[in-house]
């Protein structure tokens, strides 16, 4: 665990060395962590659920996990594998889209946001796609810009208003709210500081195509951001020779 105001925070790489476990037995591992760049909620978690589903990464509402066991990295569930195996999916390295979204938040009964809130209604999407001629129904395969895989935007270069500074190592994530707080910088490439953490509300655009994340934060102001010692990792001194 990382230590935060207060706060129950995780890494998305520690949380990926996690098993998920129903009522009957383990689910499978997290894979992945989907997030919204606007209000920075985690929406749902790839599970990861070979051998036993083979090929079948379904998608949980993280509102169905119960308090993380880090002795035995586990987060036990209410739910069965026979409820997993009947939930939506999706396949790896495609596409996952708002609609993916609507559908985990239908089926697992856990909304997402709030009432009232701008984006987002109990699960039901807002200014959908069009439909397809014929069909009636709203393609799957919609892409929401602001939908994010955490695990994707590794190595995404980190560029300030002065020029790039490093690239995304990983990102903190508040177990308490399940949104993502902090950006880990790797500034290694640029500044021998290390990793830093830096608050997600200093983000102003994320560039898929670019493989880029822009920051207001200048270079001299990332060299002054809380230095970040990764878990999973040991310190420097005691790396093997």
């Amino acid at each position: 665990m990382l230590e935060g105001q207060n706060a129950m925070m995780m890494s998305v790489e520690q949380l990926q060395s996690y098993t998920i476990r129903g009522t009957d037995a383990a689910i499978g591992k997290l894979h992945d962590v989907y997030f919204d760049d606007v209000s920075w909620k985690v929406l749902f978690l790839v599970t990861d659920t070979r051998p036993w589903l083979l090929g079948r990464f379904v998608l949980v509402s993280p509102a169905m996990l119960g308090d993380p066991d880090s002795e035995n990295h586990v987060f036990p569930t209410s739910f069965t594998k026979a409820d997993v195996e009947n939930g939506p999916s999706v396949e790896e390295h495609k596409p996952v889209s708002r609609q993916h979204a609507v559908d985990v938040a239908k089926y697992w009964d856990r909304p997402f946001f709030g009432p009232g809130d701008p984006r987002f209604d109990l699960g039901v999407a807002l200014d959908p796609p069009p439909a397809r001629p014929g069909s009636g129904t709203i393609e799957a395969a919609y892409d929401d810009p602001h939908l994010r895989a955490a695990g994707d935007m590794r190595g995404h270069h980190v560029e300030t208003p002065d020029g790039r500074c490093g690239h995304i190592e990983d990102w903190l994530v508040d177990l308490d709210s399940w949104t993502i707080r902090e950006a880990v910088i790797d500034t290694t490439n640029w500044w021998p500081g290390g990793s830093v953490r830096m608050p997600c509300t200093e983000v102003t655009k994320m560039d898929w195509d670019e493989k880029s994340v822009h920051v207001r934060v200048s270079k001299e102001e990332i060299k002054g951001l809380p230095r970040y010692a990764n878990p999973t990792r040991p310190p420097p001194g005691d790396q093997p020779t």
